[in-house]
């Protein structure tokens, strides 16, 4: 064994690669999450140097308790079938014996993260059966260094989860919890099982995630819930919900420590009670920490009418609109954005309408573009760092390639430039790209259509591609590729954006290709440090990674 495997952390380092995976298409994260996961095992079976570290990593985050459940013998549990068999559960009869409880506290003892209710997981429920009679183990000494709990709602499994089912979770809510996830269904009437003392049960708890299956049905009972408990964590730190009661909204509004608020599902009675009640008591709302605000709204309109009742806008504002936001409403937005005294420090503005689906009555409707004059009170903000504007299909941002490199002028800091859907009226060339993000001195995340096609480096493969951009760390919505092009844009990006780490593009069967061109530039940059490149030119370099589109090509035959 070579020596450098000596030292541990290097050893930790080598089995971290296998944890993370971050792939654009579901099927393929999907497969190498597998592949990892056998490396992992194949790791720890290597040596003893590789065995505590790869199995720290395999169990870190434990997505279905059957896989622990697996490592006890089956006398002490048994299949609980509910009626007409709509659903069942498995259950403990018996304690499992000293030695099954030692070998499962071997792999408990490593979890940091726990899912469990998954609609797939017939054995999710017993995580919390470990901690109740008769098996009654410690906290301590089963989930000793669990800080992330998520609580499903999956029901696409062969069965409904059964009746009272957050009730079985209610023993894992430890104090050393950290972060909370629960996606709760709306017609289950135990969800106070887990809000109800979450405060008391969990002490640290910093981030509460809370979703609901059914996000667009009235649930005042949840609603209730969820706000009679946020009410007593006033630590918390960054808290994501479908809405909040009136009075639980205004107290969270004093708390020091919150940082990140998502409101997932405010309607447009939800919005202007708030601001009622701030109007009436001439009180704004504080929110002295908070730095995040991301609201799921119906309407536009709504947004203003509350952004006007915060002290000070945040440094960063997201709106999810459910509605097509009208001209006007837009206008509004931004003027108040830029007339708020408390609104100078803004950062980051990001409006995101993903209506894919037309209705009737729109099939003929053509609302205003967002011309230049739209952007123009959001250049009174210096300092902004990000701009991101996502409507699909309407209304359409119209702006030419002077125009955002004016815009360069206007925000030297800016970091993130997102206009995915940008009218292609006269369609951006790759290199109207490269000028763009070569005026902005700090752009590092880019997000414009542009053809391929218009690409010099096509018509002329034997000339010296320059470099273009340090900055550039991530390239998103480009157009489709044809494969027969991968190759020669692969090695155009490895020249022209050293730092790219991520690409992302639209359109075609295959959404996971940038990940495969990320895997091209790298072999291209290995190259050129190792000295084996002479001329960064499409000609030289595009066979160099041509079996890597192949092989990817061939593997998506197979699934």
């Amino acid at each position: 064994m070579h020596s450098a495997l000596s030292l541990p952390e290097i050893v930790r380092m080598i089995c971290a690669k296998l944890h993370p995976f971050s792939s654009v298409h579901r099927l393929r994260q999907s497969s190498d999450k597998k592949q990892n996961k056998r490396a992992l095992g194949a790791l720890a079976r290597t040596c003893r140097a590789f065995r505590a570290p790869a199995l720290d990593i395999l169990w870190m985050d434990v997505e279905m308790v059957h896989h622990l459940m697996v490592t006890l013998s089956d006398e002490s549990r048994v299949k609980l079938f509910g009626e007409n068999e709509k659903w069942y559960i498995t259950e403990f009869l018996s304690a499992p014996s000293p030695s099954d409880i030692d070998r499962l506290c071997e792999y408990t003892d490593r979890i940091r993260k726990l899912t469990v209710g998954s609609g797939y997981d017939y054995s999710g429920y017993l995580a919390g059966s470990l901690l109740r009679e008769p098996v009654s183990l410690s906290p301590g000494r089963v989930f000793p260094k669990l800080q992330h709990l998520v609580v499903e709602y999956e029901t696409h499994g062969r069965a409904r989860p059964p009746p009272m089912a957050y009730s079985f979770h209610r023993p894992l809510l430890l104090p050393y919890i950290t972060t909370l996830e629960l996606h709760l269904m709306w017609d289950y009437e135990d969800v106070d099982m887990l809000l109800g003392p979450l405060p008391e049960a969990c002490p640290g708890l910093q981030h509460l995630i809370i979703r609901c299956l059914m996000p667009d049905v009235e649930m005042p009972s949840i609603l209730r819930a969820v706000s009679q408990s946020v009410i007593r964590i006033p630590n918390i730190i960054s808290l994501c919900c479908p809405d909040l009661e009136d009075d639980a909204f205004a107290h969270v509004s004093s708390f020091s420590n919150l940082r990140e608020l998502t409101l997932t599902s405010m309607n447009t009675d939800s919005a202007e009670r708030k601001s009622g009640k701030a109007q009436g008591t001439g009180i704004l709302y504080a929110f002295p920490a908070l730095d995040t605000l991301t609201l799921g709204l119906r309407q536009l309109s709504d947004a203003v009418t509350l952004l006007c009742k915060y002290a000070a806008v945040p440094l960063s504002v997201e709106l999810k609109l459910l509605k097509e936001p009208l001209l006007e409403e837009i206008n509004r937005l931004f003027d108040a954005l830029r007339s708020h005294p408390g609104g100078a420090q803004i950062q980051q503005v990001k409006l995101v309408h993903p209506n894919f689906i037309l209705q009737p009555h729109d099939a003929f409707h053509n609302p205003p573009d967002l011309q230049l004059s739209t952007f123009r009170p959001l250049f009174h903000f210096r300092t902004l760092r990000s701009i991101n504007v996502d409507f699909f299909p309407f209304p359409r941002v119209a702006l030419t390639k002077d125009e955002l490199l004016g815009m360069a002028r206007t925000w030297p800091l800016l970091e993130d430039l997102s206009f995915p859907h940008l009218k292609e009226d006269p369609k951006l060339s790759f290199d109207d790209v490269l000028e763009i993000s070569a005026a902005f001195p700090r752009l590092e995340d880019l997000a414009l259509p542009f053809d391929w096609d218009l690409l010099e480096e096509f018509e002329d493969p034997g000339r010296e591609i320059p470099e273009r951009s340090q900055t550039i760390r991530a390239l998103r919505n480009m157009d489709y590729i044809k494969y027969e092009k991968l190759a020669p844009v692969s090695t155009v990006l490895a020249r022209s954006f050293p730092n790219l780490g991520l690409v992302d593009t639209r359109h075609g069967p295959y959404e996971d290709v940038g990940d495969v061109l990320v895997v091209a530039i790298r072999k291209l940059r290995m190259d050129g440090l190792c000295g084996q490149v002479d001329r960064w030119t499409v000609d030289d370099l595009a066979m160099r990674v041509v079996l890597i589109f192949d092989e990817w090509k061939a593997s998506w035959r197979r699934l």
